[in-house]
């Protein structure tokens, strides 16, 4: 069933302590009710608050008005119309990441469902799961909202369909026909057996080892032709087909000549893209830290595998030593799912953070993969 809106409230407060927008619960709560009852938000003329309207409440009218709608639907919600508000989120987010856009909004800050309806409803629970480990726990308990955990052992219901026997053809009345001969009665049709129903796919937990992360050597580099922030790389991964080539965003921030021959972490099993004209068949793992309020990172480091590792070695998460997945399906967003997790630590180390926030560094044959100075950043 979908939690109550104190939830709501508790999450938009969390999303927005991670932010450091300055906006308090109770503020938090003011504006929520405002837009719940699509009255508007009064301007308060501070940068907290036109953050708030742009980042959280939609960066043009479409999308402002599309998150309204889904604040109005979810808080005018009652227990009769839970299960089909998350039915309808369910259905609405089978080809999406978040409710409205491309990134969080105070819509995806409304609702969760039970595990007996997760069994049901995987695209929910996927988004719902992704929802909460946008911010970190400790940001999560400080406004009194727990992580919920997800049960992966419920499954779906298995229902059969119930089967009704052939109803035999009228007849005509058992002594006479209209010529006064006898008719004979209507032999009743046989009764088909049911067609035996295939038994419903079981869910699989998405986990970090899905993930094929592998150790390369940058063997040549080169300015993307038509594009000034973009590096061509041929990265050799240890394969007998000779090195992948590898479209990286890091002009601006990582020189040319430090680039050349080193030793990095790729993402080896995403769908290869075409960027400016030229097939990327891999990503290069790097740490980002984005300042408040800014719109793209302002430091980037590379991901280094340790001392002796060398191309082709497998990189995973302690314990998730799992075969990858030989290519990830767009449409199941296994990275999408996955890679909020990834973190680098105090120690510089990489990992991966789980449902219940314990950190698992990002190990080549038993030994953590780190960055140069970046604490507490996103990899991807």
């Amino acid at each position: 069933m979908v939690a109550p809106q104190e939830i709501a409230l508790k999450l938009i407060s969390a999303y927005l302590a991670i932010n450091e927008l300055g906006l308090s619960a109770q503020r938090t709560r003011d504006k929520f009710a405002a837009v719940a009852a699509n009255d508007p938000l009064a301007a308060s003329g501070t940068q907290s608050a036109e953050e708030f309207e742009k980042k959280f409440m939609g960066v043009d009218e479409t999308t402002s008005a599309e998150i309204k709608k889904w604040l109005v639907k979810a808080s005018s919600s009652n227990e009769s119309t839970y299960d089909q508000l998350a039915k309808d989120v369910n259905d609405h987010l089978a080809d999406k990441t978040y409710l409205v856009g491309d990134g969080l909004t105070a819509a995806d800050i409304t609702v969760s469902a039970s595990d007996t309806k997760r069994a049901e409803l995987n695209s929910f629970t996927r988004w719902f799961d992704l929802v909460q480990h946008s911010v970190s726990e400790s940001t999560l308990n400080d406004v009194g909202f727990k992580i919920v955990s997800i049960d992966t052992s419920v499954k779906p219901a298995r229902t059969q369909p119930s089967s009704t026997s052939a109803e035999a053809k009228p007849t005509k009345d058992e002594n006479t026909d209209k010529a006064g001969k006898k008719e004979k009665a209507a032999k009743p049709k046989k009764e088909k057996p049911a067609k035996k129903q295939p038994a419903p796919k079981e869910s699989v937990p998405i986990i970090p080892s899905m993930i094929d992360l592998r150790v390369g050597r940058i063997v040549g580099i080169e300015r993307h032709p038509d594009a000034d922030s973009l590096y061509v790389e041929q990265i050799d991964l240890g394969e007998e087909g000779g090195p992948r080539t590898v479209v990286s965003g890091l002009v601006n921030y990582i020189p040319i000549e430090e680039m050349k021959d080193r030793m990095v972490i790729a993402v080896c099993n995403l769908k290869p893209a075409k960027m400016r004209g030229i097939e990327s068949r891999a990503m290069v793992l790097c740490a980002s830290l984005t300042e408040p309020n800014a719109t793209s990172a302002s430091k980037v480091e590379l991901v280094e595998p340790p001392a002796g590792s060398k191309p082709g070695d497998r990189a995973y998460f302690d314990g998730y030593n799992n075969d990858p997945e030989p290519l990830l399906n767009p449409k199941k967003k296994i990275w999408e799912a996955i890679q909020p997790g990834f973190i680098t630590n105090e120690r510089f180390e990489g990992g991966w953070t789980d449902a219940a926030g314990q950190f698992k560094p990002l190990l080549v044959n038993g030994t953590p993969c780190k960055c140069t100075s970046i604490v507490k950043g996103a990899m991807k």
